[in-house]
């Protein structure tokens, strides 16, 4: 599994990630060791830095001296280093780009933002609305890029990013690389979701996992951004520690707030349907309204909904959540009454498969309204 030999360390700092101090000096320590594991998962949400991570380490194994002083800069050296190569999902077809051809897009997409996620690339690459995979043609290009020598001699670096969307043929094809890799060859895999990448490759791997920002630093860099007051705080609340997140409802106040005027919208109407059949037709219109949205807005809406429904529930039982909604006078400690342990396991997991579908390319308005008549019936759960 390691690859002992010729890493010479070079003595520079990773560039500029917030946190992940720990996970950091694992990877310093292997590089100084000259301990490199061959193929290594990164587990994380993207906006805890696996990217940029990814990336300072790789331009370590391969040879580079620069010091990393800037994000920027990092990046920038990896696009154009010949021996990193980048993985990342897309929408190929036999009617669509092939893979290289969205590598300019790939290579704007990370100069804007090292802590972007997949749903902001299928935004900024035009695929919003349909299934991002790696799929049989990147397969190819990566077995074809295996197949040359490194341009200097020494490491490359293969960095697949969100490993978890590739199809079974590129799964197989990746093992079979993973099982007989060549010489100074290094495989990093990022993964939101563990899970759901082929369990023999995960077991020939070694896993790192990354944690989410302290509330602290998160406070600290939301200032640094000009954000201060309520919103600040909802941020916070909201982002979990996901740097890529925060940034995103930093710049984008209209974003937050249409999650949460769309999750009231949903509520009130699956109470008010409970007692009056006749509002059935606006939960339709309502579910009509969120599937004409791009799916990784209806995504994070489910996301958002679970986070509320979840801060609901420790508002119920007097535990401090730290939700602060600002855009809102929706009353959370009513709301409350209706989320407790009798219902909060079934809406969640409603609402998980609810994404599990949309991420099958379900039909979002039967998705969305299916889940309405089941929140009218679970939010009037008799707690026992």
């Amino acid at each position: 599994m390691f690859l002992l030999n010729q890493i010479v360390y070079l003595n520079v700092g990773f560039c500029s990630v917030l946190g992940q101090e720990e996970e950091i000096r694992l990877l310093e320590h292997s590089l100084k060791k000259g301990q490199v594991p061959h193929s290594q998962v990164f587990i994380g949400k993207d906006g805890y830095g696996l990217l940029l991570i990814a990336i300072s380490y790789a331009l370590k194994v391969v040879g580079m001296s620069e010091s990393f002083g800037s994000q920027e800069d990092t990046i920038n050296d990896s696009i154009v280093h010949p021996d990193i190569h980048f993985f990342f999902p897309s929408s190929i077809n036999s009617k669509s780009k092939s893979t290289q051809e969205y590598l300019p897009l790939w290579h704007e997409f990370i100069r804007r933002e090292g802590y972007a996620g997949l749903n902001d690339w299928c935004e900024f690459a035009g695929i919003e609305n349909k299934k991002p995979v790696i799929g049989v043609k990147e397969s190819d290009e990566f077995i074809k890029r295996l197949g040359l020598k490194s341009f200097y001699g020494g490491w490359r670096c293969v960095i697949v990013w969100h490993a978890e969307t590739m199809t079974s043929s590129a799964s197989n094809k990746l093992l079979k690389s993973i099982e007989e890799p060549g010489e100074k060859t290094l495989f990093l895999l990022l993964t939101d979701n563990e899970k759901k990448i082929l369990p023999t490759i995960l077991s020939r791997c070694q896993k790192i996992k990354f944690r989410p920002l302290s509330d602290n630093k998160m406070t600290s860099y939301i200032k640094s951004l000009g954000v201060e007051g309520v919103r600040a705080s909802s941020i916070i609340s909201y982002a979990k520690g996901n740097i890529g997140l925060a940034n995103r409802l930093s710049v984008n106040s209209e974003f937050q707030e249409s999650l949460e005027l769309l999750f009231i919208e949903w509520v009130r109407l699956a109470f008010a349907a409970k007692k009056n059949k006749a509002v059935v037709l606006k939960l339709n219109s309502w579910s009509q309204k969120l599937a004409s949205r791009n799916i990784g807005f209806q995504k994070s809406f489910i996301s958002f909904s679970i986070l509320f429904f979840r801060s609901a529930l420790m508002t119920h039982y007097k535990i401090s959540s730290g939700l602060v909604v600002p855009f809102s006078k929706f009353d959370i400690n009513s709301f409350s009454n209706f989320v407790h342990g009798q219902n909060i396991l079934l809406i969640i997991s409603e609402l998980e498969g609810g994404a599990y579908e949309l991420m099958r390319n379900g039909n979002p308005k039967m998705i969305f309204n299916d889940l309405s008549f089941k929140l009218t019936r679970l939010l009037f759960k008799v707690k026992k």
